[in-house]
């Protein structure tokens, strides 16, 4: 089995996704849920970490920022 790690399939397909969601018009849902900011409170012990926030953290250990990632997506052509 010359499979590669979970962990691996995993970031590369979020990484994907992420494009995908980013060249998808502004009044998609998917990408008003990328802007989505949960309100209210957790508790004690739950951070209130959104989605894009985990996909930031990922960004910045090999440093992209948000905007690059997005022109990025952008510059994305299909084969």
């Amino acid at each position: 089995a010359n499979q590669e790690p979970i962990h691996v399939q995993i970031r590369q397909r979020k990484g994907r996704w992420i494009g995908h969601t980013l060249r998808k018009e502004p009044s998609n849902v998917t990408q008003q849920a990328l802007d989505w900011n949960p309100q209210g409170k957790r508790k004690r012990g739950c951070p209130k970490q959104t989605w894009k926030q985990s996909i930031l953290d990922k960004l910045r250990t090999t440093g992209l920022t948000w905007e690059a990632a997005k022109k990025h997506a952008n510059d994305h052509k299909k084969d």
